[in-house]
C-alpha cells in the first residue's frame, strides 16, 4: 500500500526536487532526472522506479531544434583523465515511447496494487518543452553550437551520451576499451568568451543559468580522443 501511495504522489503530481528556494526543476532538469531514474530502474528491475521516469518524461513536449547554428572544428583543449561518463540506455524518445511505458507495466504486473494503479491513472499534464539535436564527434574535433536564450529567463542545457557501454571497442580479453575514445566533454560559453559552465564530461547533468538580456550563448561539445584505437561519440543536446 505505501509503495503505490508513493507512485500516486510521483507521478500524479509536478516534479518536487528543488533548485533554491521553492523552485521546481525545468523541462531540460526534469528530463535529465527521468533519464537517470529509468537507467537505473530498469538495471534493478524497478518497475515503480520505471514508471516514474517515463512519466515524467512525458510531461516535457520534444521537439527538434531548426534554429541551432554548429561550426565544427578540430579540438586542441584540455583532456580530463579518469571522468569518462558512460552511455545512457535510455533516450528521450524512448522514455516517451509507449515501448518505456509499456516495459513498466508488464513489471507492474507482480505488484497487483501497483499495476492497477499505473493502468488507472490519467494522462500526464505537459509541464515545458525541450528543443533537442542528436549528433556524432569523430575523434580529435569539437562541435560547437550557437544557442539563443532570452534575457530574465532561467536557462537550461544538457548533454547526454547516448552511446550505451556494449558499443565500446572489446580488448582482446573481452573488456569494454572505454579509455580508446568517445569519452566526451562539454561547456558552455557566453557571446564574449566568458566560461558559464566548465569543460566536463558528458553525463546527464545541466548547466543552468539566467541571462540578463537576450543573446546568443556557445555550447562547445568536444571528443578529445586521439590515437589507433579511438572512436566517435555520439550524442544528445537539450536546451529549454
Amino acid at each position: 500500500m505505501f509503495r503505490a501511495s508513493l507512485a500516486l504522489i510521483l507521478l500524479c503530481s509536478a516534479p518536487a526536487l528543488a533548485e533554491g528556494e521553492a523552485k521546481a526543476p525545468g523541462p531540460v532538469a526534469t528530463l535529465a532526472l527521468a533519464l537517470r531514474l529509468y537507467d537505473q530502474a530498469e538495471g534493478q528491475g524497478d518497475a515503480l522506479g520505471m514508471a516514474v521516469a517515463a512519466r515524467l518524461a512525458a510531461t516535457i513536449r520534444q521537439r527538434g531544434a531548426s534554429h541551432w547554428e554548429r561550426q565544427s572544428g578540430n579540438y586542441a583543449g584540455p583532456v580530463l583523465q579518469g571522468q569518462e561518463a558512460a552511455g545512457l540506455r535510455a533516450t528521450p524518445d524512448l522514455l516517451t515511447s509507449g515501448a518505456a511505458w509499456s516495459g513498466a507495466l508488464l513489471m507492474a504486473e507482480e505488484d497487483e496494487a501497483l499495476s492497477d494503479l499505473l493502468y488507472e491513472l490519467p494522462p500526464p499534464v505537459l509541464r515545458g518543452g525541450v528543443s533537442q539535436m542528436a549528433a556524432e564527434l569523430r575523434p580529435g574535433r569539437e562541435d560547437r553550437w550557437m544557442l539563443p536564450f532570452a534575457g530574465q529567463s532561467p536557462a537550461e542545457i544538457a548533454v547526454f551520451a547516448t552511446e550505451a557501454e556494449s558499443d565500446a571497442p572489446q580488448s582482446d580479453t573481452g573488456a569494454s576499451d572505454t579509455g580508446a575514445g568517445g569519452a566526451l566533454l562539454w561547456a558552455v560559453e557566453d557571446g564574449a568568451g566568458g566560461v558559464l559552465c566548465p569543460m566536463r564530461p558528458v553525463a546527464a547533468n545541466l548547466c543552468s543559468f539566467t541571462p540578463a538580456e537576450n543573446g546568443f550563448y556557445e555550447v562547445v561539445i568536444a571528443n578529445p580522443a586521439g590515437g589507433s584505437a579511438a572512436r566517435a561519440g555520439a550524442y544528445l543536446l537539450v536546451a529549454n
